[in-house]
């Protein structure tokens, strides 16, 4: 067992042992809302270890790991931002005054109905929720295609409000999980985090065999995944 924390390169890493099914000595660094993560295999020693997070190859990851964080975009409101972001496009948020708290959407922009006795916190919890119904509309409409397409089936599927993943399958119960922060994306790129999920019942782990069955069933996925991720 690793120590919780390690350090590499001056950042701090918190460590992770993978799951059963994980080969014994493989080691796999993530970074993850603002995070290094290293899981682990069984038989990885702390030596081991060590070595790998002093090695050039995890180096060229914090690297490139801090580009893309620092080229990031503003952040949505369902990252705690300020951009109102709706299936890929960022809307100009216009707040009004009114009675009756509601959120119409155009083609340039989104103008949101705020009675003056309500708290931003308030504002701020009715947009998330406006988002989490709209990405819910989507999933209704596109899990089923995707089932079909695939001949795989999730038993049901929540909105959660969970940050660190995008998707997550409960393979014994088929219970999938979908982060409410996809709203934020293209639907393009959600139909990529359904196939994802549903690919799951059938291959457990990230390898190759489990990207060649999604490339089965979604030849655009790179496409789609690089939507989802940026």
């Amino acid at each position: 067992m690793l120590p919780e924390k390690m350090k590499s390169f001056g950042r701090t890493v918190y460590t992770v042992r993978g799951r059963a099914d994980m080969r014994r000595t493989k080691m796999i660094i993530r970074y993850r809302d603002g995070k290094y993560f290293l899981s682990y295999g069984a038989g990885v020693t702390e030596g081991a270890a060590l070595i790998f997070l002093g090695s050039p190859r995890v180096l060229d990851f914090f690297l490139k790991a801090e580009k893309r964080r620092v080229s990031v975009k503003p952040a949505g409101i369902m990252y705690g931002g300020s951009e109102f972001i709706f299936q890929g496009k960022t809307y100009p948020l216009q707040t009004e005054s009114g009675s009756r708290v509601c959120l119409t959407l155009s083609a340039d922009k989104a103008v949101f109905v705020r009675p003056d006795n309500i708290s931003d916190a308030e504002a701020a919890a009715f947009l998330k929720k406006w988002l989490r119904a709209r990405l819910a509309e989507t999933v209704e409409k596109r899990l089923p295609v995707w089932e079909r397409v695939t001949g795989l089936k999730a038993s049901r599927y929540i909105i959660t409000t969970v940050k660190s993943y995008w998707g997550k399958m409960d393979i014994a119960t088929g219970l999938m999980r979908i982060s409410d922060k996809a709203a934020e994306k293209p639907e393009k790129a959600v139909d990529y985090l359904l196939v994802h999920e549903l690919t799951h019942l059938k291959r457990r782990n990230h390898d190759k065999v489990f990207y060649a069955e999604i490339q089965k069933y979604m030849p655009d996925w790179k496409e789609a995944e690089k939507m989802l991720k940026h």
